[in-house]
This record gives C-alpha cells, structure tokens and sequence, in this order.
C-alpha cells in the first residue's frame, strides 16, 4: 500500500481543507477532474511542477513569509 502524506495535505485554511498537492492549492479533485479530461501523468506533473516554480518566484519576489494569508493581495500591490 502506497503512502501519499508527503504529497497530499490536509489543511483546513486552504481550499475548505479539501486534500491538496502538498504546497499549492491544487486540490486532488482539480487532479482527477485533468485527468479524466484527457490529461497525461505527465502533462499533470508539468502543471503542478510550473505552479509549484510560479508560487518560489512570487515569493522571492514579494518577500511573502506567510502566502497562506488573507490579505495577501490587498498587502502585497
């Protein structure tokens, strides 16, 4: 039986704490719905692994300690 902890987390302030791709909001149902869509395993990882990119350069650029925050747009434009 595989172990999916290090990937999928459960964090009741993202996404209504449904189960997300560990350091995104991209919950498991985005996932299976690309997926079913069409999508290769492949083009999925590409997706998160761009978003995961995306989200270190945003950031690195906005020196963002907690991106998790509400106010995120409101304190960071």
């Amino acid at each position: 039986m595989n172990s999916y902890d290090n990937i999928i987390r459960i964090d009741s302030g993202k996404r209504f704490g449904k189960p997300c791709v560990r350091d995104t909001r991209i919950t498991v149902y985005d996932v299976l719905g690309w997926l079913s869509a069409g999508m290769s395993h492949d083009e999925v990882s590409c997706l998160i692994l761009q978003f995961q990119i995306i989200v270190i350069i945003l950031r690195r650029i906005l020196n963002i300690k907690d991106y998790g925050n509400s106010n995120f747009i409101k304190s960071n434009l």
